[in-house]
């Protein structure tokens, strides 16, 4: 279930960003309902610093959502917005002969904290009954900065999307903490 531009929140919340949008989430929360029985887990992230208000507001709309799949039975898992960087590292990284660990890197100041801040994910957590957060901030930075290519790959493919290659490098440790929550363990 994916709506550009429209974040998993209440109804309420959504309507702050659009009509469509609180719609689309009426009818996300029918089918979490009619498919409860079906679902293990959510595995949820999104653009929350475009999102309207502050962050208690977005942490509120994120949480109701949350918790509403939570009365379904259903837990949630919540990414951490992953680093976004002001510019694509395309552009810097195609006028090199040769790529150093720091080439076309940004520092993990800045706009990775900036981001932190504004991310509603570990406040959701705390405010949902059955819900955890994924953080792979030091997946995609060092202490000091975040370079543009990790172990041979193209971390983005822009400033805020990783390319699929990286994904793929994150999926061991996106299942890892999944499997760390116990609720798959009837499911051998």
């Amino acid at each position: 279930q994916l709506k550009a531009h429209c974040p998993w929140v209440t109804p309420a919340y959504a309507a702050t960003i659009s009509a469509s949008c609180a719609q689309f989430q009426v009818n996300v929360n029918g089918w979490l309902h009619a498919n409860a029985t079906k679902i293990d887990a959510i595995l949820t992230e999104g653009r929350y610093d475009t999102m309207p208000g502050g962050l208690s507001a977005r942490i509120a709309g994120v949480a109701g959502a949350w918790r509403t799949a939570n009365s379904d039975g259903i837990p949630v898992a919540g990414l951490v917005d992953e680093p976004y960087r002001a510019d694509g590292p395309t552009p810097c990284l195609a006028l090199l002969d040769h790529v150093a660990p720091d080439s076309c890197s940004v520092p993990r100041s800045g706009p990775v904290n900036e981001l932190m801040h504004g991310d509603p994910t570990l406040g959701a957590v705390a405010a949902a009954d059955r819900a955890v957060a994924i953080n792979l901030t030091d997946y995609f930075c060092g202490p000091v900065s975040c370079p543009a290519v990790i172990g041979g790959v193209t971390v983005y493919r822009d400033t805020s999307h990783i390319t699929s290659t990286y994904a793929a490098t994150l999926m061991p440790f996106i299942w890892r903490d999944l499997v760390a929550t116990g609720w798959f363990n009837d499911h051998d």
